[in-house]
């Protein structure tokens, strides 16, 4: 048994310090040598490259025009159209409101409703008001939104509402304007 530990230290030390010419024997393992059956190494190279800065495009900034209206609304308004010059579209980014409203006997929910249409579709948007945690009858919100018009009415809605219930409202539409490039 001695002389198996000798020989496999002796082999052992050989093979760190020299190359081993000759084949090992059956049952002796060298340490830290590969197997006779496995693969050379594999080389891999790592390309390093210098970082490039990200670079933003806004398609469309050269032909954008910045849109702002705004308008005051009463219960007996009705729709008011938003002026949009022919050949372009708005597109809606905000909607601000500050109202008033009284007289109802119950609770009333007020709304701004954006009547918009894009080539033949028409769509109604409605944004319902969030009312004031200190003044009674008082509403406004500031809606960041997306919406798209080639033209656009506004008008205020409310429901829960009585005979004697009034609402008035400002609401402001900011944006910008893009040239409608469709067929």
């Amino acid at each position: 048994m001695d002389r198996c530990r000798s020989l496999a230290l002796a082999v052992f030390v050989l093979a760190t310090a020299h190359a081993v010419a000759a084949p090992v024997p059956p049952g002796i393992i060298i340490l830290g040598t590969p197997s006779p059956s496995a693969a050379p190494p594999v080389q891999r190279t790592q390309t390093v490259r210098p970082k490039l800065p990200t670079v933003t495009v806004d398609a469309d900034a050269a032909g954008r025009e910045p849109f702002l209206f705004s308008t005051y609304l009463t219960t007996t308004t009705g729709f008011v159209t938003v002026p949009i010059p022919a050949g372009y579209r708005l597109i809606i980014e905000e909607v601000n409101t500050i109202a008033d409203t009284g007289g109802a006997a119950g609770a009333i929910q007020p709304f701004v409703v954006l009547d918009t249409t894009v080539g033949s579709t028409n769509a109604l948007l409605f944004y319902a008001l969030t009312q004031s945690q200190t003044l009674a009858g008082q509403y406004g919100s500031d809606f960041v939104t997306k919406a798209y018009a080639d033209s656009l009415q506004v008008v205020e809605a409310m429901s829960g509402a009585t005979a004697n219930a009034y609402f008035d409202v400002t609401v402001t539409i900011s944006g910008h304007l893009i040239a409608d490039t469709a067929p």
